[in-house]
């Protein structure tokens, strides 16, 4: 016998028809979630990292906008917790989840469109990404940025949007 589905919705306080939403494993998702915007803009002292976000809650990452002002020192950390592995490095001998704009460059990223890639310009290089596709992170989500040099400092900014949704038991 075939399976059936059955579409079903709840009714907003104005009488409008709202679907019910559910996470990978079935669990109903209260609403469409909480917007969630983290920022930083700073300049990044030699060898200095910052945690952007390091979340456990189920996320959905609708946009990460990512311009960092060096081609090779500076660095974006992805890791989508529960999810195996990284990113495959430029040789396709290994795998790296630190992101350089480089390497973004040279791999043609799969989750990254390059919006901006000027090493003339002033006063600073300017690389700029943005997420290609949302991700769904059901176990939560880390994004680090770093600068790896030892002797400049330079921005390295990043903008995350996403929704956060607290899961029903």
């Amino acid at each position: 016998m075939a399976d059936e589905m059955i579409r079903s919705a709840g009714r907003s306080s104005n009488g409008l028809a709202k679907p019910i939403r559910v996470d990978n494993d079935g669990k109903i998702l209260e609403g469409v979630g909480r917007q969630v915007v983290v920022t930083r803009t700073d300049t990044f002292a030699p060898t200095e990292e910052h945690v952007l976000i390091d979340t456990d809650n189920h996320t959905l990452i609708e946009e990460i906008d990512w311009l960092a002002r060096h081609e090779t020192n500076a660095e974006i950390y992805l890791e989508i917790k529960g999810a195996s592995g990284g990113f495959i490095d430029a040789n396709g001998t290994g795998i790296t989840m630190w992101l350089t704009p480089l390497q973004l460059l040279n791999n043609k990223s799969l989750l990254f469109d390059i919006v901006q890639y000027d090493t003339t310009a002033v006063p600073d290089p300017k690389f700029r990404f943005h997420l290609k596709r949302p991700i769904q992170c059901p176990l939560g989500y880390r994004i680090v940025l770093r600068n790896t040099s030892t002797d400049k400092s330079f921005r390295n900014s990043c903008q995350v949007r996403g929704r956060v949704f607290d899961v029903k038991s």
